[in-house]
């Protein structure tokens, strides 16, 4: 059984990992492609210019994953994830 790692409680480090990436991989489309806040808006309402700003500024505490995945929706990327069994 893995060694568990909770650097925070009630927050599962591989919670916090996959916001991360998700964080980062949203950052590096959205700077690539050009996009701003109200062409997301058109496909997710709820989104600004300030939840961009807000992604690229590493000082901002994390967006929720499920608004972060909605946003990368958007933007038409899709993500796959795998789940590895710990030794």
């Amino acid at each position: 059984m893995a060694t568990p790692l909770i650097p925070e409680p009630y927050v599962p480090r591989t919670y916090l990992d996959l916001q991360e990436q998700v964080a980062e991989v949203l950052a590096e489309h959205i700077d690539r492609m050009g996009i701003r806040g109200p062409q997301i808006a058109r496909r997710y309402p709820t989104c600004r210019q300030g939840d961009i700003a807000r992604l690229k500024n590493p000082d901002a505490p994390l967006m929720g994953v499920k608004r972060m995945l909605s946003m990368a929706e958007a933007c038409g990327l899709r993500f796959k994830f795998e789940v590895e069994v710990a030794p």
